[in-house]
């Protein structure tokens, strides 16, 4: 009797590109040593070096976020029934998709949600937000019709809510990535037994530095709706001469990274480094002490575990149950502030600075904290869950 291999192709619309890939590439590594067969099909594949999938480009970078959508799903769901795929993965929201491939093949549809449920409705009015800083008239805009649509009437929230539920409709599992984004989505649906708890993976490092300097630093893409870097530099401003032999640094590139120049030039900020993008991030991670987040809105922060596993200590302000669950409990595994709250965050991390016992322990603590999510144990939750999809 011939084994038959099992295969799962994940879509991404770039590959790779950022954290939702770099967690694909985890996944694609355990499950092609328990010997699943794994492709990505992408609409551009940048360079890559990975034995454990195959990426496959759509013609003519063809995605199905463009005009040309129905080509690239016509060429998904060839693909998918000339390869007798058992299981189709996505990060997007876009229905029409799990739809056709629920209708045209024989697989099984998943998406895989990497923030915080209902996101996209978030990110919509902090969009907004961050356009009015601009124009006086999205201002007026912004304070009185937008805010009024996004918290008292729930435009936004009723929207992109409907979307969800037409999406659950068109998949046989929906991926979270902690009991409360299960709790809340499961509000929406009539039936919330194809929500799957599966946290992101993170490899503990070898040989961590435990010798820190004093740098504090932020990692991540420059972008205000979500991660809001202006209020880590309003931050540095209250602390910086209070802390005189500490530095910021911050790593990362994207739309707001000369907007934050400014604000630091205007604050006068000294001892502070714009670095830029680096793909060699672990070189930061072994020198610094601390990570700041000052987040509008995260799902799992992939730098708070990132940090954790090179022994710097996180503090956050606490805008989600992920971010939560990663640093808690809180003055342990990372500090959590509460949300928004500028001179709170500041004051913890004087405190934190000013208490060298208490950095050593915590540094100890996030070491361990990163073996509840080590990539043997989040990789048997995704092969549980195929194994029973590909059982149904």
């Amino acid at each position: 009797m011939l084994f038959k291999m099992n295969k799962v192709v994940f879509y991404h619309e770039r590959f790779p590109a950022g954290g939702a890939e770099r967690i694909t590439a985890n996944i694609a590594d355990y499950i092609h040593n328990k010997g699943y067969e794994v492709y990505v099909i992408t609409a551009k594949a940048e360079s890559y070096d990975l034995d454990s999938l195959k990426v496959i480009e759509i013609p003519e970078q063809k995605s199905i976020y463009s005009k040309e959508a129905d080509k690239a799903i016509n060429f998904i769901i060839q693909f998918i029934n000339d390869n007798k795929i058992d299981i189709f993965i996505s990060i997007s929201l876009d229905t029409h998709v799990f739809k056709a491939i629920k209708e045209r093949t024989q697989c099984k549809v998943v998406r895989a949600l990497h923030s915080i449920p209902i996101w996209e409705s978030i990110d919509r009015y902090y969009i907004k937000k961050g356009a009015s800083r601009h124009s006086l008239l999205k201002k007026i805009k912004w304070h009185t019709l937008t805010y009024i649509d996004y918290h008292w009437l729930k435009k936004y929230d009723r929207k992109f809510i409907k979307r969800y539920q037409e999406m659950y409709q068109n998949i046989d599992a929906l991926t979270v990535l902690c009991d409360k984004y299960k709790e809340q989505l499961e509000t929406y649906f009539k039936d919330g037994s194809r929500i799957h708890v599966i946290p992101n993976p993170e490899y503990p490092r070898e040989h961590v530095n435990l010798n820190k300097k004093k740098q504090i630093i932020f990692s991540g893409r420059l972008s205000y709706a979500d991660k809001r870097i202006d209020r880590l530099l309003n931050i540095w401003n209250k602390i910086y001469r209070t802390i005189p032999d500490w530095e910021l640094i911050i790593i990362g590139d994207g739309p707001e990274r000369e907007n934050l120049k400014l604000l630091a030039k205007k604050l006068k900020l000294e001892r502070i480094t714009f670095a830029g993008y680096t793909e060699s991030i672990d070189d930061y991670y072994r020198d610094a002490a601390i990570l700041c987040l000052t987040s509008t809105f995260e799902g799992w922060p992939l730098c708070l575990t990132e940090a954790q596993a090179n022994g710097v200590i996180p503090v956050a302000f606490n805008c989600c149950a992920g971010i939560e669950y990663l640093l808690s409990p809180n003055k342990q595994n990372g500090i959590l502030v509460s949300n928004g709250n500028i001179k709170e965050f500041a004051a913890e991390i004087v405190s934190l600075v000013n208490n060298p016992q208490l950095m050593k322990q915590m540094q100890q603590n996030v070491l361990n904290k990163i073996n509840d999510y080590s990539p043997q144990a989040i990789g048997e939750k995704w092969i549980a869950l195929f194994d029973k999809l590909i059982k149904q």
